[in-house]
């Protein structure tokens, strides 16, 4: 079948449905009826179901009484008859069960309804269209909305639910210029405070729908609504995730087919504006390592759980490239095409005027990865990837800790269900004999735990180079010396060796080539335990733990007296908002710092990180989890924080780094540019190309002034 009839049968399927569905208002199809509705109600019985009733009365017998219904945003409406005695008067009534698979109807949906009724005269009448919406009665629900989204919360968690309805509207906001407008119907978002409320309202026979909860979100786009956990450290990047995935549907499924997977969710993960995760380490190993595999071919993402970590990488990092290289509206006319009824490899062509492949091969060449040549791929098993026993993205260590808390591993487990014992991720980086040694002799006072100085001025790297057992380097001659009280950010594509470089300088991995130094001295001379706690990570989702503020702040150094944990709140700019709260510092903030604010959470992470006083500090993306005037806020704790220290920035959204003393480019494994931002823009090359390309994806108001 060519496009021009699928079109043709587009438009008629479309007017069919259209037609079906006629909620007429107070119509009478005959104009000697007397048929009257005495009521009519549409009851929630969550989770079982939904029930409907009407009680009406005419002058001739009652012969039929049915119930046209549309579940929240889908085209089709459902026409089903009532159970109800024949007369003069008749009460009918339809339970219809919502708790299965094939009729599952998740808690929050808008359900508009009306009731047809006929007599043995011939008339018919029917009523004017009701709403239901279809809450989880287990619960007493609140709201908060703004604009076209509404976020249904219980419990005292208004802050949660506030939270997660700012960053479901910057990602409207923000991704505009690519859906186009698609934001005229309502969006119903459903909170529920922890995993076993939000797994009771899922249908008891849905594996399927279960085993996605593990993402603490799900989307229901035809529907247009969602669930979510609120509270959690992912739950404000999943309600943006989600709602991203409403508008792919609104902008680009057909009648057809739906977008593909590998654009749906590098899409969803591109209007992300609170990332939980970086893929820049998957999508490193699975270049380096020739374990990428063929985006653009897979419709569906991979069972096996190592490979759903590359494939979203690869998804984020294709879409990222399609939208900059091509630009916003190329991606919007490849969305509307195929919501046309176009397939996507032939809309592909049409709009970008290269073929599937070809877009493909031009993306990998983008990351450095080798041309995807289909006659020659083989299937292959698949390849754990290495990951270190102290993650990349952590928590800020305690100082005299051995170990740090990966969320980085639990993120991973976190996207499926699969778990394995902690010695195959384990790395073979231990001390050596001789810093062993040193370790065991007596030390001087002012030395560290390996007899050296306990001083960290400079870092240098010196000719280094990182490879992986197989592939291609990861690292090519990395010169670059780091000096203390300096802030380093670092920017690139996904995949230029951003990741990579950090987890060197932390020795979760070492050189494969060159080596570095520490004050002169080379690292891997240094007790691994003295660099490591001397390492502070601050994310982009802050980790609370239940207790009180000051047993948060705390946390960072379990031997800080209270008035050490006081000055650290004041410089880190939190103490302000703790005095004011009931019980100061021994307030309690709840389960994930449910009675918190994100900026409030990423505050109280600051002061941790200041009494920890790392002499290293590496921070990814630490502000994007709030919303732009809560950045403002606390760019005061910031700027405390990185003071005085070796710190280096992880930089996602350009705008952020702006003020960094040092702006490293990495691109193919290797420093293309350095500089500060002046210095860099006045260049126009590749720093300048993402800083003004990244305008593209829109910013707040209050950024765009920021920046000014």
């Amino acid at each position: 079948m060519n496009f021009r009839s699928r079109l043709y049968l587009h438009l008629v399927f479309l007017g069919l449905a259209i037609f079906c569905w006629n909620f007429s208002s107070n119509v009478s199809l005959a104009s000697d009826s007397d048929i009257k509705i005495k009521s009519a109600s549409a009851e929630s019985e969550f989770p079982e179901g939904i029930r409907f009733s009407v009680e009406a009365i005419s002058s001739s017998r009652i012969v039929e009484i049915a119930v046209n219904f549309r579940i929240g945003q889908q085209v089709s409406g459902v026409y089903e008859y009532l159970d109800f005695e024949e007369g003069l008067e008749a009460r009918g009534s339809l339970f219809w069960k919502t708790n299965t698979g094939p009729k599952y109807v998740p808690p929050g949906t808008i359900i508009e309804y009306s009731f047809s009724i006929s007599d043995e005269s011939g008339n018919t009448f029917n009523s004017k269209n009701k709403y239901l919406v279809y809450s989880d009665t287990r619960f007493e629900w609140q709201e908060v909305e703004f604009g076209t989204i509404s976020v249904a919360y219980h419990g005292p968690v208004k802050s949660r639910a506030e939270d997660l309805l700012n960053a479901m509207n910057q990602t409207l906001y923000a991704m505009e210029p690519i859906f186009g407008d698609v934001q005229g119907d309502p969006i119903r978002v459903t909170m529920y405070n922890n995993v076993a409320e939000m797994m009771g309202a899922l249908p008891p026979s849905s594996s399927t729908i279960r085993s996605e909860l593990i993402t603490e979100g799900q989307a229901y786009p035809d529907i247009g609504t969602v669930l979510v956990l609120g509270g959690g450290r992912l739950s404000r990047g999943t309600a943006s995730h989600e709602v991203t995935h409403i508008l792919v549907h609104r902008a680009g499924d057909s009648v057809f087919s739906s977008v593909p997977s590998w654009l749906n969710e590098g899409l969803a993960e591109f209007g992300n504006v609170s990332p939980s995760f970086s893929y820049d380490v998957a999508l490193d190993f699975a270049v380096h390592t020739d374990r990428l595999m063929p985006i653009t071919s897979m419709r569906n993402r991979p069972g096996n759980p190592e490979d759903v970590i590359i494939f979203y990488g690869s998804a984020s990092s294709i879409v990222e490239f399609m939208i900059y290289k091509f630009g916003p509206d190329k991606m919007l006319n490849l969305l509307t095409e195929h919501k046309s009824g176009r397939n996507m490899d032939d809309s592909i062509e049409f709009i970008y005027g290269i073929t599937k492949l070809e877009l493909e091969n031009q993306w990998r060449n983008y990351i450095g990865a080798p041309a995807y040549e289909p006659e020659l791929l083989e299937k292959k098993l698949p390849t754990p990837i290495p990951r270190p026993t102290v993650g990349l993205f952590s928590l800020t260590p305690q100082s005299g800790s051995y170990s740090i808390k990966s969320t980085e591993i639990d993120t991973i487990q976190n996207v499926s269900s699969y778990d394995e014992p902690d010695d195959r991720v384990s790395t073979d980086i231990q001390d050596s004999d001789e810093v062993i040694n040193a370790i065991n002799r007596d030390r001087q006072t002012n030395a560290a735990i390996d007899g050296l100085p306990d001083t960290i001025n400079e870092i240098k790297f010196n000719n280094v180079g990182f490879r992986y057992d197989i592939g291609d380097d990861v690292l090519r001659g990395i010169d670059l010396t780091i000096r203390q009280d300096e802030t380093l950010a670092i920017v690139g594509s996904t995949g230029g060796g951003k990741s990579t470089l950090v987890s060197l300088l932390c020795r979760f991995y070492e050189p494969t080539s060159g080596y570095i130094s520490i004050d002169g001295n080379d690292y891997r001379k240094r007790s691994l335990h003295w660099l490591q706690s001397n390492l502070g990570i601050v994310l982009q989702s802050s980790h609370i733990f239940a207790g009180s503020i000051l047993e948060n702040i705390r946390y960072g150094n379990l031997n800080a007296s209270d008035g050490d944990v006081t000055l650290a709140a004041k410089r880190s700019g939190a103490h302000p908002f703790i005095v004011d709260m009931s019980e100061g510092y021994a307030t309690t903030v709840g389960e994930g710092g449910s009675n918190l604010s994100a900026g409030q959470k990423q505050l109280i992470s600051f002061a941790r990180a200041i009494l920890a006083d790392p002499k290293i500090l590496i921070m990814d993306e630490a502000t994007s989890s709030v919303d732009t005037e809560t950045e403002q806020q606390i760019q005061q704790g910031m700027d405390e924080l990185l003071s005085n220290r070796i710190a280096l920035v992880i930089a996602h959204r350009l705008s952020t780094i702006r003020n960094a003393d040092r702006i490293l480019v990495m691109e193919h494994g290797s420093i293309t540019e350095q500089g500060r931002h002046a210095e860099l823009m006045s260049l126009k090359g590749r720093y300048y190309k993402l800083y003004t390309q990244q305008s593209i994806v829109k910013f707040s108001k209050e950024e765009q002034n920021w920046q000014a």
